[in-house]
């Protein structure tokens, strides 16, 4: 393969952030409640420095997991790909669509939540790093990484997954500063290309 496109997915592909659109479908108006609210303590923590952001990221997310009720959950995950197309950017989509042949290896590195991406990747034939999450015997939400695929966590899954020295082209998207370094190990890097 000649190119490597690295994508950031929230913010860069999609108009939305996807968890936040996933939490809001599957709680209503309790997703507020739940995400800002009942996290208050941890978030004090954070700006205080007593934590970090994945630290913060994991305690609001299997909160809002373990409150979404598994059937509707399971519903919403099996739609994840159609739901997920009603947020890709017009832009973004008409570049994919032209990226997306043999020659190419599209690979989109997310911060986002594995659940609701995966189905959307696969249907495109795209490679989809982001913080996995498996559902345990007790319907709990894990996350399988100890880090967040954000910042030097997207560069560190990047460098486990793919020889990037392999391609005559590396091509990076994104869209924030937790897509800095990932930009960084690009030949040609984009900052919010699709806006």
């Amino acid at each position: 393969m000649k190119n490597l496109y690295l994508l950031d997915f929230d913010g860069t592909i999609s108009n939305k952030d996807s968890s936040k659109y996933f939490f809001k479908i599957l709680l209503g108006a309790k997703f507020y409640y739940l995400y800002y609210l009942q996290n208050i303590i941890a978030v004090f923590c954070y700006f205080l420095k007593f934590t970090n952001q994945f630290e913060l990221k994991k305690k609001r997310y299997k909160l809002l997991l373990d409150n979404s009720k598994y059937d509707k959950l399971c519903s919403v995950i099996s739609e994840s790909d159609i739901l997920i197309d009603k947020i890709i950017r017009p832009e973004a989509r008409v570049f994919l669509n032209k990226i997306k042949n043999k020659n190419n290896k599209v690979i989109i590195v997310s911060a986002g939540l594995s659940i609701f991406l995966e189905r959307w990747a696969k249907k495109n034939s795209f490679d989809l790093l982001t913080n996995n999450v498996v559902i345990n015997e007790e319907r709990k939400f894990e996350f399988v990484y100890s880090y967040d695929c954000n910042s030097y966590g997207k560069v560190k899954r990047i460098y486990e997954y793919i020889d990037v020295k392999s391609f005559e082209n590396i091509y990076a998207y994104g869209d924030s500063p937790g897509d800095l370094e990932m930009l960084k190990i690009a030949d040609k890097a984009y900052y919010k290309p699709f806006k």
